[in-house]
């Protein structure tokens, strides 16, 4: 559970958007790690900029440890 409190804390978004994004972003992510697309695919699929991708990426790894 903490490992998510992230998206809570950093997505500028109205709260009924922060929930499929988490569970988007979680999927995206572990598709990104396990090199089954690339990082262009994965912040196409979510729609973040690049710098709100890997700022969410450090966040989540951060988070999990």
């Amino acid at each position: 559970m903490r490992a998510l409190i992230w998206l809570y804390k950093t997505a500028q978004l109205s709260v009924d958007q922060r929930q499929p994004l988490r569970k988007e972003f979680e999927q995206v992510y572990d598709q990104w790690k396990s090199g089954e697309i690339t990082a262009v695919k994965a912040i196409q699929e979510i729609g973040v900029k690049k710098t709100t991708f890997y700022k969410l990426v450090r966040k989540y790894e951060g988070s999990s440890k």
